[in-house]
Formats: C-alpha cells, structure tokens, sequence
C-alpha cells in the first residue's frame, strides 16, 4: 500500500496567521498564480466574516527543500531561508485580508478597504469621510483609540459619534477574535503537492487552468515556469492585436502536438508531456493562423475572433501548413466565415465539436477538399437579442472591414477600437470603431439621419431599418465572396 500523506487541521486567530507570514513562516510557493483579485471580491470576502459566513479553510504544505516564494502583496519572488509551509490553497484570500489588516506603508492601493459606518457596508470610497474608517485603522487597536478620540472631536452630534464608535469598535471586536480553520499537509514530494493543489481547485473552487498545471509540473529548480512561456507568446502576439488569448487556449493548442486532442482531454493530462519543447512549435503555428486570420479573413484583433475554437482548428492546420495553396487558403477562409455567420460553435456539446474537428481534420489530411458539408445560408437577418461579444455582432463588423479591403486597404492599415453605441443597445446600433491609418471611418454612422427632424423612438426606428438595409448588403457581399450560397436574397427595404 502507497504511504498516506498526513494531514492535521487546526485554527488560528488572524493575528496568529500574520504574525507568521512576517516572520517568513508561512508564504506563497513559486507555482501559485498572482493576485489577481477585483474590488468586489475583496469587499465580499469581508461581507462573508461580517455575517459569520464561511471562507473556507487554508492549505498549508511543509516542505523542506523550495526555498523561492513570492511576496504575498507584490507576487516578487524572493528567495530566503524556507518557510515552514506554503500556502497551497487561499492564497487569494490570505492576501486579502493580510493586504487590507497591515499597516505596511508600501501596499498597493487596492488594498485600502474601508467600512461605511452609515450604511454599515464595507467599500473603497472615492474620498476621505470620517464616517468611512480605514479596515486597516479598525483592526489595530492602537490606530483605533486615536481614531476614536479623532471622532470625538470632529463630529459634533453626540449621538451620532457614540454611534460611529460603537460600530467601529465591534468590528474591531469581530476581526481580533475571528478565527481561520487551517489543514497542513505534510509527509509529501513537491509533485505530490502540485496534485494536492490541482485536485483542492477542482472541487468547487474556480481556478485557472494555467495555474493548476503550473503548480503539477513545477520541479523547483531554476527552470521557467509555464507562465512565462504564455507570456512570450503572448508577446509575440502583439504585433496581431492578438495577445488576449487566453492561457487556456494557447494550453489547448498544445495538444495538436500530442496524441491527444483537447475536446477530448484535460489540462492536468499535459502534466507529463515536455512543454518546453512543444511551447516553440505553438508559437509558430499560433502565429501563422492568426496572421491568416488577419490578412485573409481581416480579424484585426482577438476581440474579433467569433469563437477560440476556431483559432484551435486553424493552429491545428496551420502546425504543419506554412503556405497552404491557394484554394486550401480560400476553403479555409469560406470554413472560417460559414462556422462564424452559422454560430456553429454556440452549441458546445462534446459530440458536436467532435464532429466538426473530425470533419476538419479529413481536409487538414487532404482526404476532402471541403472542410465542412456546407448548407445554403438564409438571408442576413438580426437578432435583436445579442450583444457586441456574439458571433454574430463580430460577422457584421468583418463585413465592414471587408468592405475596406475590397477597396484596396490592406488589414495592415486598420485597426479596431470598439464599439459605438449612438441609441442604445440595440444591435443594429452598434457602429464598429475601425480606424484607417489612424483616422476613423464613418461608413455607417449614417449622418443624414440629422436631416429628420425627428426624436426618440421614431428617429430610433429609422435609424435601425437604415442599417438593417446596409449592414445586411455588406453581409451577403461577404458571404458571396466567400464562396457561400444564400438561400434567399429579398433584401430589406427601409420602409
């Protein structure tokens, strides 16, 4: 029988905790991700000890042979004698609360936390109030009694100062005595651990998949970590406007160069396969699909990427494809815009993203000169429903960009900026910010529309049926130059 780690629970008063965590017994290992929590988790976390509801447990780990940790408040790693544990699992919410309890000088201003004593709410207000004590001035006693005595002498409504000291002195109250439930896990390898931390995050607790994987493969040695590769690629993608693929996906692109595809398989199963090897290769595949994806397909950014999955396909393609011929090129161009004008990946069911990489997959091997058994589309028409992050909002926006190439302007030119939203949020109101050599255009921001003298909901109307005409030319323009057959062509008419 495999030996058993051992693991203890305890409990320790907060206090307890910080006073470890300056005196280096405790800290954060190499392979945890950064601090990476917003406003509102923050003021949630401190909401939840407000109202006794639980915060989950910390997981500690001893181990005897990492000396790198990372500063808890700035993620810098240091090397130092060894902690007596890491903290495996709450590193987030450890931070928190050692980030808005210190009195350290140096920490970032997202820890300034305050508690409103008017609305008895915490929050970080957009200005100094004496009703809006500091989390860090409650917690020391010392920086309260001179808080209170300051109370007294600024708010001159007896009753209302007693109300103020009396609430501030509760919470003080509350955050001396409350109490953190700890497990420490000792008797392990740093492998073991890693496979501790992975399985804790996925049981519940939302976790990157990065970060997981990172904390399974780290060996402690002087070797990059895996986020640092995904940094690099991610750099590299700048030059696209790409960088905003998510860690995930370009994790995702690793399996093309395994024997495993990723609809099919987990992060945690790249835990043995040589990353530093297969990292390279997705650089280059990555870079090659996105550089299609501009030149041909006019994505001018992954903010216009309809779907990731798509992108996965094309670095599939594209890790052994460096130029492909020139009707490859088109086919790939007309897969990329049916998939996107049909929504083909909105519906995420296992069995049907098999079954559209199965069919991509016998082109990638020139069994089929199609990549997908194309259908006749139905005529552009809108869902009033979707937002400017849906597939279909994106479509209209390459429509427009396609517009501009077909006139001879190079993607290289144009950039996108975003959205205007001139009335509303309807989608035909949306106006895409694409910017021609710095100077933004104006094809559809339909300026005679001035001309009526008209307000709210009328002007509305014939604002959107205006774009509704020729947003849908643009569309059926795209999809005829793509090689897509439309079912219908009845084009709308504005009244």
């Amino acid at each position: 029988m495999a030996e058993r780690i051992l693991i203890k629970a305890d409990r320790e008063y907060l206090r307890e905790v910080f006073a470890k965590i300056e005196s280096g017994e405790y800290a954060v290992p190499v392979f945890q991700r950064d601090y990476v929590w917003k406003s509102n988790q923050i003021i949630d976390l401190f909401d939840s000890i407000l109202h006794g509801y639980p915060i989950g447990s910390l997981v500690l780990w001893k181990a005897d042979d990492l000396r790198k940790s990372k500063n808890i408040l700035t993620d810098v790693i240091t090397e130092a004698p060894a902690p007596q544990y890491f903290i495996l699992d709450g590193r987030q919410r450890l931070t928190t609360l050692y980030g808005c309890i210190s009195q350290n000088q140096k920490k970032d201003a997202r820890f300034n936390l305050c508690y409103n004593l008017d609305r008895d709410v915490f929050e970080f207000p957009q200005k100094e109030s004496v009703s809006c004590v500091p989390v860090s001035t409650v917690y020391d006693t010392f920086s309260l009694l001179g808080w209170l005595q300051m109370v007294q002498e600024q708010v001159h409504d007896t009753s209302l100062a007693r109300t103020y000291q009396t609430k501030a002195k509760n919470l003080n109250s509350l955050l001396q005595e409350y109490i953190l439930s700890e497990i420490y896990i000792s008797d392990c390898s740093l492998e073991e651990a890693g496979v501790v931390f992975s399985r804790i995050n996925s049981k519940g607790t939302m976790i990157e998949s990065l970060d997981m994987l990172q904390a399974i493969k780290y060996k402690g040695d002087d070797s990059d970590l895996i986020s640092s590769y995904i940094r690099k690629i991610q750099k590299s993608l700048e030059p696209f406007d790409f960088q905003g693929i998510s860690p995930k996906d370009i994790l995702n692109c690793c399996f093309w160069f395994t024997e495993r595809k990723y609809y099919d398989a987990r992060i945690q199963d790249l835990d043995k396969v040589n990353l530093e090897e297969i990292f390279p290769k997705v650089e280059a595949a990555l870079l090659r699909a996105v550089s299609f994806l501009r030149s041909d397909c006019g994505v001018l950014s992954s903010r216009l990427l309809p779907y990731t999955k798509q992108l996965q396909a094309l670095v599939w393609y594209f890790k052994d494809a460096d130029e492909p011929l020139i009707l490859r090129r088109a086919e790939l161009r007309r897969w990329f815009f049916y998939t996107t004008y049909t929504q083909m990946f909105m519906n995420g069911a296992l069995q049907h993203i098999r079954n559209i990489h199965n069919k991509f997959e016998v082109f990638i091997q020139a069994k089929a000169d199609d990549a997908w058994d194309y259908e006749p589309v139905n005529n552009p028409s809108f869902d009033w429903r979707f937002s400017s992050k849906s597939a279909q909002a994106r479509f209209m926006t390459l429509s427009v960009i396609h517009k501009y190439m077909k006139e001879g302007i190079a993607p290289e030119r144009m950039s996108f900026t975003g959205y205007e939203h001139p009335f509303g949020n309807s989608p035909l109101c949306y106006i895409p910010r694409i910017m021609v050599d710095g100077v933004l255009q104006h094809d559809l921001s339909d300026t005679k529309l001035a001309e009526y003298v008209l307000t709210g909901r009328v002007k509305e109307a014939i604002f959107i049926r205006s774009r509704n005409l020729r947003i849908s030319k643009l569309e059926i323009n795209l999809l005829e130059d793509a090689g897509i057959e439309i079912e219908s062509q009845e084009e709308p008419t504005l009244f």
